[in-house]
């Protein structure tokens, strides 16, 4: 960090604004800030602190002046780093509060290119975190690396080894590497433990969950998943021969049914008919009905019309009578508004004339009392104003009486601005030293508490140590008897496992041994009853051969019997058309002998015999296909159920259902008493591993216990110790600030410093109302001036108003009068609107009497011609209705004719009902369609059945049959179902008891790592490490910049004790303790270890500090040592890095090139500073 510039005021002595260039200052590389003491040289360095971290240094709260409200400070810097520059405002406003002073508003901005301000936070909390954020350092670290206090760097030097260890610990917070370190390491233990617990409590919820169960449970399933396949194979078989049998059965229900409709259908064929006739004849009718309707709609129209003319003959003679009389009463109205219009119109102008010269005079009056009622208002306005003005100008003399009484109340108020610095200044000591006696009672008060807390922990470490002792001996002999378990271990549950799958293989042997016996038995029984319906069936078929045979032997019998007898009535029927002489045309004779004639119904009851016997034979045909089929499908049925009776019998076991059962109760046996024994020991085993646990547990929180009270044991220590040195400090402040405030109070005489300033205060408070008042009066002196003024200037501009006014009311006085003559001329006296009204009327009355008999006159003209009209028009067309009337009565007779209709009374009552025509060709369609379909089935049907037959029961056999193969393969699915669950259940298990067994090896193993980096921690080895580390690259670096100081003579190095040493390389490299070393060589030895110890502190930010303020008590060194320091510290200027040297030395002065010189304040005024140049 480079400073740019500060600017502030209100601080400490400072009052007005003070503004410090310090790229002006850094330009000579060693400035230095000079002064008196008390001077504000130290308040520069406040500035710079209070601007970043609303903080100061110094232990104190009241920096604000006591003359300002508040304090206000701008500081500009700039970071660098590798990289690039960056430039930065940071400003704050800081009043006094309750607490003593607060932060009341804060910027931090970033300055662009062209000092362009880019705000990045107004907020007081933000800005504080930016800062640390763009410097890198905190407030304490910001402290200790721009401020190198030298005198403790002697200190430091000459201390003791603990010493330096608790210095670089505090300064580097090493302390997060020591007991902290070991804390959290305890916490962290403390969390794996928990989840190695979580974790071990996990696992024994999944006990018996392994692969072995898992590869049993795969078997089983891959056993029922055979026993579903020879399943699945039996109820495709079945499924199949119902499927062709429910084909069968189905088709022939449909013919039956079909049948039975034909024959309904058959029934309603005379109804049908009747229905059918009755339609022709509506059909018929509805041809004709339209002529019918026609020809008695022409005849009604007809009569009509010849009423209507002779209703219009009439109205045509009262017409021309009333046409004559309305044109006399037209020509008389004309007459009259020919002769008088013009006159009245000429009258009426002259009278408008006369009523604009009305609203004329009328707009004048108005105007006439508008302007009177201008001038009084005026009038009354300047007397208004001239009474306003009096009233201000008495106020302005009592007004200035008023400012003379308060310019001698506030001369009497006033005090000396010393005196009253003074008293602050002897308040401001009152108050610090109650406060720093209410702290160091505060402190006190901690220090006994802390004392007594030291006490507690002490004895509550010898309660746990003795608590400690006690789980040791019981944990001893738990662990022997869980050793002595484990050795006594009955077996594991995978052999119970085991034992069951076997269990499980012998169940399913003996569910299949059942189910075959069940089968071969199911299967006998069949194949009896399959033997018996074969016999039977074979019975049938002999029977219905010989009754074939019979009817074949009859139907040969009567079709011989009617070709004989149609033989001979040919003979006899060709014999009846021959003629006398005419020659036959079978034999060519032309001697025709008699014939008897052969009776033809006797032929017809032949020919109905031979059909009645053929039927018998196809019926018997039928049925012995019929038969024959069902005795081959009994035969398929028998070989069937002896292949499957002989197969499985094949594939039985040797061993009984019987004997398998006997083994499974054995067996079942042992493996109960085996999981028993397995269950009891595991029992016993999870409670003495619970025990274990939680004796382990309780150790374990024992210990971190009493880890922690030995933490705390020390914390509290170091507490007491530092609260001690800080009772020890406070004491000696109480004391410097009585001795300062005693002197202040002898010197101001005053008893109550309180009330003083109290009085003070409520002064300035009086003395700030009465400057306001002098103020608030002084400008309503001004104010009323103003209006004294404003109300002369309205005085004027109303008189010159008034004069316009007057003048402007004559002229249109005349003008009113001489428009009042004209009027009275034209009206002598009377209303114009009544004159008006009067004319409009009378032109109206004769205008509207000449249209009303015009109007009549055309109406009736018009009335006369549309009658006339429809007159000739009637006629046309009465004449062409009578020509129509003739021409569609021949049509309709002889549409009577041809339909065979005897009149129009018949045809009338042949057309129905629409709906009931609707509902019979509905009911006509609907039975054709109906005996067309049922035809159409029965001979389909017929086709598809080709003479197979199967009963009911049969079928309900077979349908019966795949259900129960049905419900067997639904309970093997379903048992598959449930183990291919409990397979992925095992599954997903096994995969969490895996996972579970890897967080826990992970866990151990982080235990063993904490457990070995808890050993390297304890006892504060690595703290110290770290310590000797740090005081490393201080003393490198010291050692170097000392050498470069010394020109290369001296190198600072430290011994195992830590205690610092100087080798002189120009004395062969001589170590020399630090006790041997001279005033100027301690002090350039103390200055590179301060510089070295600065740049450590400096590595934590993000940038360079391109500055360091030296605060040191230069007046110890002698004038050559004074130089010497001097020289040294311009040999330490680079171009990153200038140095600040804050003193009172006055003889300091000449060596330093760039001075700040700081005035003390005085009675008028606050602090001022200067720059000077040598």
């Amino acid at each position: 960090m480079k400073p740019i510039k500060l600017e502030f005021s209100g601080l400490n002595s400072y009052i007005e604004k003070t503004t410090i260039d310090f790229e002006i200052l850094m330009n000579h590389g060693i400035f230095g800030i000079f002064g008196d003491t008390g001077s504000g040289k130290s308040t520069i360095l406040d500035a710079i602190s209070l601007a970043l971290y609303g903080e100061i240094p110094r232990n104190t709260q009241d920096y604000i002046n006591i003359n300002c409200d508040k304090a206000i400070i701008s500081y500009e810097f700039e970071i660098k780093n590798k990289y690039k520059k960056k430039r930065y405002r940071v400003s704050r406003t800081i009043v006094r509060s309750e607490m003593g002073t607060k932060t009341f508003k804060a910027k931090l901005s970033e300055l662009k290119n062209n000092n362009i301000e880019e705000v990045l936070s107004e907020d007081v909390d933000n800005v504080n975190k930016k800062i640390i954020n763009i410097i890198g350092l905190t407030f304490n670290d910001f402290t200790k690396a721009i401020l190198l206090p030298q005198g403790r760097f002697n200190e430091f030097i000459k201390s003791t080894d603990s010493s330096k260890r608790d210095t670089l610990e505090r300064v580097f917070d090493l302390g997060k590497y020591g007991e902290i370190l070991n804390y959290k390491i305890i916490k962290r233990e403390e969390i794996k433990f928990k989840l190695k617990q979580d974790l071990e409590t996990e696992l024994r919820k999944y006990e018996g969950v392994t692969h072995e169960a898992y590869v049993n449970e795969l078997r089983e399933i891959e056993s029922l998943k055979y026993y579903l396949k020879r399943k699945n194979m039996e109820f495709e078989i079945a499924q199949k021969k119902y499927k062709e049998s429910e084909e069968i059965y189905e088709n022939q229900n449909n013919l039956n049914k079909y049948e039975v409709i034909k024959k309904e259908l058959e029934l309603k064929s005379n109804d049908i008919n009747i229905k059918r006739k009755q339609l022709e004849n509506f059909t018929s009718a509805q041809q004709i009905n339209p002529y019918i309707n026609i020809v008695q709609s022409l005849k009604k129209k007809i009569n009509e019309n010849a009423d209507k003319m002779n209703s219009l003959d009439k109205k045509l003679d009262i017409l021309n009578q009333e046409l004559v009389i309305s044109k006399q009463k037209y020509e008389k109205s004309y007459k009259i508004k020919s002769e008088n219009i013009p006159e009245l119109s000429t009258e009426k102008i002259k009278i408008q004339r006369a009523r604009e010269l009305e609203k004329e005079i009328d707009i004048v009056d108005k105007e006439l009392r508008q302007l009177k009622e201008v001038r009084d208002e005026l009038n009354y306005k300047k007397h208004d104003l001239e009474k306003i003005k009096l009233e201000a100008e008495s106020n302005k003399d009592i007004i200035t009486n008023s400012l003379k009484e308060l310019e001698g109340k506030i001369d009497k108020l006033k005090i000396s601005a010393k005196l009253k610095r003074q008293i602050f200044k002897a308040y401001n000591y009152e108050k610090e030293y109650e406060i720093i006696l209410e702290d160091r009672n505060s402190k006190a008060d901690k220090y006994k508490f802390i004392i007594n807390k030291l006490d507690e922990y002490n004895l509550s470490l010898k309660y746990l140590q003795k608590d400690k002792y006690a789980i040791g001996d019981k944990l001893k002999d738990i662990t022997i008897h869980y050793d002595s378990l484990l050795k006594k271990c009955p077996g594991k549950m995978n052999d119970v496992f085991i034992k069951n799958d076997n269990l499980m293989e012998l169940k399913l042997k003996l569910n299949l041994e059942k189910e075959k016996e069940i089968k071969i038995d199911n299967l006998q029984t069949n194949l009896n009853k399959t033997i018996e319906q074969k016999h039977k069936f074979d019975r049938e078929v002999n029977t219905l051969n010989d009754k074939l045979e019979q009817l074949e032997k009859e139907i040969n019998y009567v079709e011989a019997d009617i070709s004989k007898l149609k033989y001979l009535n040919l003979a006899e029927e060709l014999k009846i058309d021959l003629k006398e002489n005419m020659p036959c045309p079978v034999c060519g004779s032309r001697n025709h002998e008699y014939i008897t004639t052969i009776d033809n119904n006797k032929i017809a009851f032949n020919q109905k015999k031979l059909e009645q016997l053929y039927q018998e034979k196809n019926y018997i045909k039928n049925k012995l296909e019929d038969t024959k089929s069902k005795y081959i499908e009994q035969v398929c049925l028998e070989q069937i159920n002896l292949k499957e009776i002989k197969k499985i019998k094949s594939t039985r076991e040797e061993i009984k259902s019987n004997d398998i059962f006997k083994k499974i109760d054995e067996e079942n046996r042992k493996v109960e008493v085996l999981k028993n024994s397995i269950q009891a020991w595991q029992k016993d085993k999870e409670d003495t591993e619970e025990k274990l646990m939680k004796l382990k547990d309780t150790k374990n929180s024992i210990e971190k216990d009493e880890i922690k009270i030995t933490q705390n044991i020390i914390f509290y220590k170091q507490y007491a110790n530092e609260i001690k040195s800080e009772l020890d400090n406070l004491d000696e402040d109480l004391k410097n600030v009585k001795d300062n405030y005693i002197g202040l109070k002898s010197i101001l005489k005053v008893s109550d410093l309180c009330s003083k300033i109290q009085e003070i205060k409520n002064n300035e408070r009086i003395l700030e109302e009465l400057s306001e008042e002098y103020i608030k009066i002084k400008d309503n002196k001004a104010n009323i001036e103003n209006i004294i003024q404003k109300h002369n200037n309205s005085l004027y501009e109303i008189n010159v108003e008034l004069v316009k006014t007057v003048e402007s009311h004559a002229e249109k006085k005349k003008s009113r009068d001489e428009k009042y003559k004209e009027v009275i001329s034209i009206t002598r006296g009377e209303d114009t609107l009544v004159l008006i009204s009067n004319i409009d009327e009378e032109i109206n009355r004769i205008t509207y009497q000449e249209e009303k008999n015009k109007k009549i006159l055309e109406e009736q003209k018009i009335e006369y011609e549309r009658i006339s009209s429809l007159k000739s028009n009637l006629e046309g067309v009465l004449y062409i209705e009578k020509e129509e009337y003739e021409t569609q009565q021949n049509q309709l007779n002889q549409l009577l004719k041809d339909n065979k209709f005897e009149s129009i009374y018949e045809v009338k009552r042949s057309v129905l009902d629409l709906d009931y025509i609707r509902t019979i060709q509905d009911e006509i369609m609907h039975y054709d369609d109906e005996m067309n379909t049922a035809q159409l089935k029965c001979k389909e049907l017929k086709e598809k059945l080709c003479g197979r037959r199967i009963d009911k029961e049969n079928f309900k056999s077979l349908k019966n049959n795949i259900n129960i193969i049905n419900e067997e393969l639904i309970k093997i699915k379903e048992k598959i179902s449930k183990k291919n669950n409990i397979l992925v259940n095992l599954e997903k298990s096994l995969d969490i008891v895996d996972e579970i067994n890897k967080d826990l090896d992970k866990i151990n193993k982080d235990i063993k790592l904490l457990e070995e980096l808890q050993d390297v921690v304890k006892d504060k080895q690595f703290v110290e490490y770290m310590s000797i580390s740090r005081l490393m690259d201080i003393c490198e670096n010291a050692s170097n910049r000392l050498a470069f100081i010394t020109n290369g003579r001296y190198n600072l190095e430290f011994d195992k004790k830590l205690n610092f040493i100087v080798r002189d390389n120009f004395n062969n490299r001589a170590i020399r303790t630090i006790d041997t070393l001279s005033g100027g060589e301690l002090f350039l030895t103390s200055l590179a270890l301060a510089i070295g110890f600065s740049s450590q502190i400096q590595l934590k930010g993000n940038s360079i500090l391109e500055v360091l303020f030296l605060d040191e008590g230069f007046g110890t060194l002698d004038d050559k040592t004074l130089k010497q320091t001097i020289k040294s510290l311009e040999e330490i200027y680079s171009k990153n890095l200038s140095i600040g040297i804050i003193s009172h030395i006055k003889d300091l002065k000449e060596y330093i090139p760039a001075k700040l010189i700081v005035t003390s304040p005085t009675e008028k005024e606050g602090s001022k500073i200067k720059l000077e140049y040598n």
